[in-house]
């Protein structure tokens, strides 16, 4: 990726998703008068899409890479995006299905979170801690957003329209953690789906409003919770 302070990049493994991490947050704003224990959070969307399958699902990957770069610039530093398991060498994007397990191993040993299989983008937090310049990515609020599955069942239409909805709501919020995120995400798809029951009027109406909203719930994923 470039030399600029973009908010979306590869993350090969988990020791350069923590580094990258701290590089994206170092020169953001924090308060005065910091002490060890200040804690900023900045909220993730680490997005498991593997670059091995063919398919909808090899489709789907192509689409992201694609569209990177311009999620690089929309995202600013209003949350951050990570791609684990992909590199860029010689000009090239290329994915590492076992960096990626690792990766996947990794996260699950940290958490109760479990891959789907499919592509899914993964909402956590990083804590960082400015006057000892460490950070750690937390799961006391996750979203799991299963993104074929959601494509499938109409909650959104495409992988593109999924992370605009995600990043237009952190703008909205500025610095706000997942569960604001979710929060927000919420209301707004609240609101649509109501509407959209009010103005069918058909049974099963407000099942539709339920599972458009399911998925953006926040979960304390946390080992010991």
């Amino acid at each position: 990726m470039s030399n600029y302070n973009f908010s979306a990049d590869f993350a090969p493994d988990y020791g350069v998703a923590i580094e990258t991490m701290i590089k994206f947050v170092r020169d953001r704003s924090a308060p005065d008068n910091l002490d060890s224990k200040t804690r900023l959070r900045y909220p993730v969307a680490l997005f498991f899409i593997r670059g091995d399958r063919g398919g909808k699902g090899k489709v789907l990957a192509e689409e992201c890479i694609a569209s990177l770069n311009y999620w690089d610039l929309d995202s600013g530093n209003y949350i951050d995006i990570l791609l684990p398991g992909w590199k860029r060498l010689g000009g090239d994007d290329v994915f590492d299905i076992h960096l990626f397990y690792q990766f996947k191993n990794e996260i699950e040993a940290l958490s109760k979170w479990r891959f789907c299989g499919e592509s899914e983008i993964f909402l956590v937090n990083f804590d960082f801690f400015p006057l000892i310049g460490k950070g750690i990515f937390t799961f006391d609020e996750t979203i799991s957003l299963p993104v074929e599955e959601m494509i499938r069942k109409g909650i959104t239409t495409s992988v593109d329209a999924l992370l605009n909805e995600i990043i237009s709501v952190a703008k909205q919020i500025d610095n706000g953690s997942v569960w604001e995120i979710s929060d927000k995400l919420g209301y707004q798809r609240a609101r649509k789906s109501l509407w959209e029951y009010l103005k069918i009027k058909i049974t099963g109406g407000l099942a539709k409003v339920y599972d458009d909203l399911r998925p953006f719930a926040v979960c304390n994923l946390e080992v010991d919770s």
